[in-house]
């Protein structure tokens, strides 16, 4: 059996979506968790010793948060 181009189009369409939709963390977004459970880790230390490092930390965790990586 035959498949046209736009078939194929829409076949690769719906299964990229389906992906998308599983919300499974691929590879790449658990590292991205892990780094961001990394600075948290760091964040409870530092906030007790350099205000100035710990407002970056929190900054740098805030924009993980706001990519969509927000549980452990």
């Amino acid at each position: 059996m035959k498949i046209t181009k736009r078939q194929l189009r829409r076949i690769i369409k719906e299964e990229k979506q389906k992906l998308l939709n599983e919300n499974v963390p691929s590879a790449l977004g658990m590292e991205i968790l892990s780094i961001k459970d990394a600075l948290v880790d760091i964040l409870a230390g530092v906030r007790y010793h350099d205000d100035e490092l710990a407002e970056d930390l929190e900054l740098q965790i805030e924009r993980l948060r706001e990519l969509g990586y927000k549980k452990a």
